[in-house]
């Protein structure tokens, strides 16, 4: 099964993070992101789609990620949401 990633939003992680939880602040992600694009995502089902917050080392944000593990989703999904 291959995999599609989307980057979705990204954020600068705040002091509570460092305590190995991570704020994700909800209401600027929808800004950033569009309510209706993340609306759109936790409908689909979790077998075809889920949305992941990523720490990637040496970087210094937080990234929204959508995995998208049908080819037919990710198809749609590119068509309605491409940037």
């Amino acid at each position: 099964m291959k995999t599609h990633r989307f980057e979705i939003a990204r954020f600068l992680p705040t002091e509570a993070d460092n305590t190995g939880d991570i704020f994700i602040d909800w209401p600027r992600i929808h800004r950033q992101a569009g309510l209706d694009h993340i609306q759109w995502l936790r409908s689909q089902h979790r077998s075809e789609c889920q949305l992941l917050i990523e720490r990637r080392p040496g970087d210094s944000y937080n990234y929204v990620v959508a995995e998208i593990y049908s080819d037919k989703l990710a198809t749609v999904y590119s068509l309605m949401w491409a940037k």
